[in-house]
């Protein structure tokens, strides 16, 4: 009888971590595929990524009917804050019909990351958006032998897919700019920064050099100086390895020097970089670190207090006669869509998630989110939560205090509990 029960609850717990891992690659894959196919429409505004968040936590709730709203509570309190001042926004302002659908579409996007997160760890996320990285870094140096051969560039636009009204695309820019599969390259940046951190911390260092090629190829600003910050970050003042670093330099010059010798559609975008570079601490009114904050003196008082609504920068001053763009970074961003005190609640945020990743040795994936953030209009889009992930999920799940197994092998129907 006692041989029998142990044999049954074996296999309930085989069965269980099944389940889990299940569960597991189901939220990686979909959180990992987000960026990607974020400027797509499926049909008129209802954007391809809506419906995979959507499928991924139906079946995720289907398969386990669990939400920890603990590792959601930051990101949820603080559209909670953005959602309340966006309420007032809607008497104040004459775009309530784009507010309100923004409200709507960003308060389903938390709910369905909320759940997502719930069942997903750090390793299986990392190794799948590691699939998709090399994936993007060779269809990028395809696009690039094209160029250097002459020859127009394969697009990154996946499956001729129609695209949002708000999203434009492109495969290069200025005839020479690289972008693999995403928007522009400044995208691809987002999505390799965080991988460089990872395979250098395994010490895959053919990765890791392949990853920092493919960003200088792409002459994306951010790209450049996000992986000069990883390097130094990673192997001066976290390992102290000053050996690594002298190697990892040699080899990149080693490459640059037989690359800007051979190829001058290298040659081309260098110095299409260093031109960006020397440019992103422009502080006018179109830098990223500054642009549009001249915009915030023309709001009324009730609005520089409490912003004229979530992503509705350009529609409100649409609204005035006035042509403005959304290229600014998210503290002015957040300033004018939410006011000033959406703006305290996004630094506390901030600040949060700082200490989180003080306390998880995730440091250095904050300091990339920080970086995006002063230079992008970076907040509630899903590269926003692609890098979010690698701060607030789990290394690992464990099923002691989350989930249960009902034992029906006669031992009372009681609930076992199983660690991973």
């Amino acid at each position: 009888m006692i041989s029998s029960i142990y044999v049954r609850n074996k296999e309930f717990a085989n069965e269980a971590q099944k389940q889990i891992e299940s569960e597991k690659k189901i939220s990686a894959i979909a959180l990992a595929i987000l960026p990607i196919f974020s400027p797509y429409s499926l049909s008129g505004s209802l954007s391809v990524n809506m419906v995979i968040m959507g499928a991924a936590a139906a079946i995720l709730i289907m398969m386990n009917r669990r939400i920890d709203f603990r590792l959601i509570a930051p990101v949820l309190l603080l559209w909670l804050s953005h959602l309340i001042l966006s309420m007032q926004a809607v008497y104040t302002t004459n775009s309530n019909a784009a507010l309100i659908n923004s409200l709507i579409v960003v308060s389903y996007t938390v709910l369905c990351i909320a759940i997502i997160w719930s069942h997903c760890d750090f390793d299986s996320f990392a190794k799948y958006a590691n699939y998709i990285g090399l994936f993007c870094c060779l269809y990028l140096f395809l696009q690039a032998i094209f160029l250097a051969l002459g020859l127009n560039p394969p697009s990154g636009r996946l499956f001729n897919l129609p695209l949002l009204d708000y999203a434009g695309f492109v495969s290069t820019t200025w005839g020479f700019r690289l972008n693999s599969v995403f928007q522009e390259p400044s995208y691809f940046a987002i999505y390799l920064l965080p991988l460089l951190v990872i395979n250098m911390q395994k010490q895959n260092y053919k990765f890791t050099m392949l990853i920092i090629l493919a960003l200088v190829m792409s002459s994306s600003s951010l790209g450049v100086i996000g992986s000069a910050l990883v390097i130094v970050y990673y192997l001066l003042i976290e390992k102290k390895n000053i050996r690594q670093f002298i190697v990892i330099i040699v080899l990149a010059l080693i490459v640059h020097l037989i690359m800007y010798r051979y190829s001058d559609y290298y040659v081309t975008s260098i110095t299409r970089t260093i031109d960006k570079a020397m440019l992103i601490t422009d502080v006018s009114n179109d830098g990223r670190f500054s642009g549009q904050i001249g915009l915030y003196q023309y709001l009324p008082v009730i609005n520089q207090i409490s912003g004229v609504g979530v992503n509705q920068l350009k529609n409100y001053f649409a609204s005035m006669g006035l042509d403005v763009s959304n290229y600014s970074n998210s503290f002015v961003a957040t300033l004018i869509n939410s006011g000033i005190i959406g703006l305290i609640s996004y630094i506390i945020f901030i600040g949060y998630t700082m200490y989180k990743s003080f306390k998880y040795k995730k440091i250095i994936f904050a300091l990339i989110f920080i970086m995006i953030a002063a230079t992008d209009y970076f907040i509630y889009n899903t590269f926003f939560f692609y890098l979010l992930t690698f701060i607030y999920v789990c290394s690992e799940r464990r099923l002691v205090d989350e989930d249960t197994v009902r034992d029906t092998a006669g031992t009372g129907n009681k609930f076992l509990r199983y660690h991973k």
